[in-house]
This record gives structure tokens, C-alpha cells and sequence, in this order.
């Protein structure tokens, strides 16, 4: 059994991978990570700038912060 798991809510058939995919029927154990998986199917996890996927919205908020940051001038006193 899946710690942090009920043994009626795991099924065992599926190994515990109760959500697949619309588009590519890759499976996953939790709603939230299949949803965040088929976003980037979405093109939503697309750099609008250099059009680079990413699988999670985290990583491409990463990358544009750390890639395409607009270079920030030093500050005068």
C-alpha cells in the first residue's frame, strides 16, 4: 500500500494510477499531476519567447525568470 493512502482508496489493479491523460494516455496517480501533465499538451507550458516546452508551469516561470529576465541595470546613488 501507498503510504498516506487508504487500502480502499488504492487501486490495486492499476498499481495506484487511477488518472490517464486525453491526449496521450500516460497515467497518473493523482488529478492535480495529470492535469499539470496535460497543460503542457496544451502548449501551455510554452515559452512564448524561444518556444521551449516544459512539463510544469513552475519550470517555465523558472525560465523566464532566469533566461529572459530583462537584464536589470546596476543602481546609481
Amino acid at each position: 500500500m501507498v503510504a498516506g493512502k487508504r487500502q480502499r482508496d488504492y487501486n490495486f489493479s492499476s498499481g495506484g494510477m487511477d488518472y490517464a491523460c486525453q491526449f496521450c494516455a500516460r497515467m497518473f496517480r493523482t488529478k492535480s499531476n495529470c492535469w499539470s501533465h496535460e497543460q503542457m499538451h496544451l502548449g501551455n507550458t510554452t515559452c512564448h519567447l524561444c518556444n521551449k516546452v516544459f512539463s510544469f508551469m513552475q519550470a517555465l516561470h523558472r525560465h523566464n525568470a532566469t533566461v529572459h529576465a530583462p537584464q536589470q541595470s546596476p543602481k546609481k546613488f
